[in-house]
């Protein structure tokens, strides 16, 4: 089986066995579009990027500083895709639930493709937190954020929040991976 995907080996193998079936979701040796970012409102995911840039963005905004890319030139011109957590729920929920779905591989994303140069400036919009282009140095997010637990405890309070830890939304190495690689995802 050396050699094949994931696909062709579940098929060989369930083909010389007893009848089984299988589903495979986003596997690494994957043709686009299986989901690369994935995003949702979940106050339950420890790797939630969502989270982590609203948390980024609030901070920025009561500090009155610039929302900056904490990240390279090359994730800052060249395309990217997110996903939306319910799609893919939606999607595997389908698959998990309809017969014809046995014994399939499936791709879901949403399928729209962006630059962070375009997005960062909606992002601080929504966000109402000044912004500025990229200034074409990356810096260290989770350095810049590792002073502000009491500053994100203040912003809870005063938002009437539920109480959380901002390490517990913010997920700061995640961004630095997202925003620092040198493939197109």
């Amino acid at each position: 089986m050396v050699g094949l995907s994931l696909v062709e080996a579940l098929s060989k193998a369930s083909s010389r066995s007893t009848p089984s079936s299988w589903k495979v979701y986003a596997v690494a040796r994957r043709p686009k579009p299986r989901p690369s970012i994935i995003i949702g409102a979940s106050s339950r995911s420890k790797y939630n990027a969502l989270l982590t840039w609203v948390a980024y963005a609030l901070i920025c905004k009561q500090e009155n500083e610039p929302f900056r890319f904490p990240g390279r030139k090359y994730s800052w011109d060249h395309f990217c895709d997110v996903s939306d957590a319910d799609l893919l729920a939606e999607q595997q929920i389908w698959a998990s639930t309809t017969d014809k779905a046995k014994n399939e591989a499936f791709n879901c994303s949403n399928g729209d493709v962006f630059t962070w140069k375009s997005m960062w400036k909606e992002l601080a919009r929504v966000m109402s937190v000044p912004y500025v282009p990229f200034s074409g140095e990356s810096f260290d997010i989770s350095k810049a954020m590792s002073d502000k637990g009491r500053l994100w405890d203040d912003i809870v309070s005063e938002n009437g929040l539920c109480e959380t830890k901002l390490e517990e939304n913010a997920t700061l190495n995640l961004l630095t991976c997202f925003f620092n690689l040198s493939v197109t995802v």
